[in-house]
């Protein structure tokens, strides 16, 4: 790599980073934000091959730690006292990993947003035909845009040799993110808020645990362990008879439901895995009617606290 090709990747992160935009929300003048931004480029530099090694170690020898662990995901998987102890376990993960990134918060409060990674597993049912495949891989490329431009989050599917440094361009998610799933998920009607809660307790949240399981092996140990643990994004029938495009959980779980046939929630149940609730603000992200784009600058904090999000 020469070093012109660098200096214009490092410019091109510089470029893309909210830090200038978050510099001028809370009035800092062009030092601060000079600063930021070459803190985080910093931050990119050293985190980049790092994220590499993992990802090779992960995707070489990962398989073993995933197997060892499978057994502890089946009974995680079990209806009732399984699923409460996966919400235990899902609630400590939670506070020990935004804890273990408080620093990051920190930095990001102040603008310095270096890149961090998000996971994602999209199941379809095995009938979806390409109009469906296509909303939503529109939907998932409208979230990858808000979050890296945004939070400067990128989105990554969750399969083994997947990585893209700091530097590279945006990632855009294609067609080999879409996995099939099985049927008798796809044809859930499922509830939300305490109707889904609910429904996850019992046999419902424990198939969706066990299709977790079965159809995506790879990422267990990134799920019970917390660090970067992927959200599996199920295709479902409908949600609240239809009246509801997609539905979350939260923290809670380590999946979202979004209609098959509008898909448009993705980025916003996506949001509400990563920590952010509702916002009565037009145009935000999290408006209770999905279509928003923009995140504020606590939210943005939010995000990169949440255990889904990653350096590695």
């Amino acid at each position: 790599m020469t070093e012109t090709t660098l200096a214009g990747r490092i410019k091109a992160g510089l470029d893309r980073s909210r830090a200038v935009e978050m510099g001028v929300e809370r009035g800092l003048g062009r030092p601060a934000v000079l600063v930021a931004t070459t803190l985080a480029a910093i931050i990119d530099v050293l985190m980049t091959p790092l994220g590499y090694l993992v990802v090779w170690i992960e995707s070489s020898l990962g398989w073993a730690l995933d197997g060892i662990l499978a057994p502890l995901a089946l009974v995680l998987a079990l209806p009732y006292l399984g699923r409460i102890l996966a919400w235990i376990w899902s609630i400590l993960g939670t506070l020990f990993w935004a804890g273990v990134a408080v620093p990051d918060g920190l930095l990001s409060a102040v603008g310095v947003l270096a890149e961090k990674r998000l996971r994602v597993h999209v199941m379809l049912p095995p009938e979806a035909d390409d109009e469906m495949r296509a909303k939503m891989l529109q939907a998932l490329q409208l979230a990858a845009q808000i979050y890296r431009k945004q939070a400067n989050v990128r989105l990554m599917p969750a399969n083994p040799w997947s990585m893209q440094g700091a530097f590279a361009g945006p990632a855009e998610p294609t067609a080999a993110w879409l996995a099939v799933g099985h049927p008798d998920i796809a044809r859930l009607d499922l509830g939300c808020a305490l109707r889904a809660a609910s429904e996850d307790m019992g046999c419902v949240g424990g198939r969706f645990a066990w299709h977790a399981l079965r159809y995506h092996v790879f990422g267990v140990a990134r799920r019970l362990l917390g660090t970067g643990a992927p959200i599996i994004v199920f295709g479902v029938q409908s949600v609240d008879g239809g009246r509801l495009a997609g539905c979350s959980l939260g923290p809670l779980t380590d999946y979202v439901t979004v209609a098959t046939d509008q898909p448009i929630c993705v980025a916003h149940e996506l949001g509400h895995a990563c920590n952010l609730p509702h916002t009565p603000t037009l145009g935000n992200l999290m408006y209770p009617t999905c279509g928003g784009v923009r995140l504020t600058s606590w939210q943005v904090v939010l995000v990169r606290l949440s255990r889904h999000v990653s350096y590695l």
